[in-house]
């Protein structure tokens, strides 16, 4: 019964003939269907390298890097220079101190030749013990 329900695609004389003319046309058809590709490209655009890696980025942060190393050096030397010295403080005024009118009588002292006299003596005590005894800050 299938012949009777045929409808022929062009028109021939013998149907079976022609039945399988349309069947081998259908079935490559059927694989054009099969093997046909979309026509819209839904796939990802191209990735280039040189934008990938974004080398102002790394640059940027080599400098950043290098940057912290420099000052991490330079506080682990300031650590191990306190380490190996005593630790002194470097906040102490280093000056002596100095009174106008002791200087004077000192110098007057010495210039007249009395050193045995006893007001020079105690002078140059006092002068001494100033000198030597700096005040802790």
């Amino acid at each position: 019964m299938q012949h009777l329900l045929h409808q022929p695609l062009l028109l021939n004389g013998n149907k079976y003939l022609q039945q399988k003319w349309d069947k081998a046309s259908y079935e490559m058809h059927l694989r054009k269907v099969k093997s046909a590709k979309p026509t819209i490209d839904t796939t990802a655009p191209k990735t280039y390298g040189h934008l990938a890696l974004k080398m102002k980025k790394q640059k940027f942060q080599e400098q950043s890097m290098s940057k912290i190393q420099r000052e991490n050096n330079m506080l682990l030397e300031k650590i191990s220079h306190i380490m190996r010295t005593t630790g002194r403080i470097d906040n102490r005024n280093d000056y002596e101190n100095k009174s106008a009118s002791l200087t004077t009588a000192l110098r007057t002292g010495m210039r007249t030749g009395s050193r045995q006299s006893s007001s020079w003596r105690a002078l140059h005590d006092i002068h001494e013990e100033l000198v030597t005894k700096r005040p802790i800050l």
